[in-house]
């Protein structure tokens, strides 16, 4: 995943959060093995990935600590 000027620092979110790396993970894997992906629904994964690191600043806004996104989607946490 490459870094944009659009939104600096989505690569280092996307690497360090544990759930959307097991998205990406899940998604790749439901594609079959590496030779048979199609480039083209890789790069659908790695949106989908940029899209919930994008969320994750959103939600995290001005915070000193930056929660992880598995902190937002805890039942408990969203009473």
């Amino acid at each position: 995943m490459k870094e944009t000027k659009e939104n600096p620092g989505l690569k280092k979110v996307c690497q360090e959060d544990e759930l959307i790396r097991q998205f990406g993970l899940y998604h790749l894997g439901r594609l079959g093995p590496l030779e048979e992906q199609r480039l083209k629904d890789q790069d659908n994964v790695r949106t989908k990935m940029r899209s919930l690191a994008r969320l994750l600043v959103r939600l995290n806004g001005e915070e000193l600590f930056s929660y992880p996104l598995s902190h937002f989607i805890c039942a408990q946490n969203l009473i």
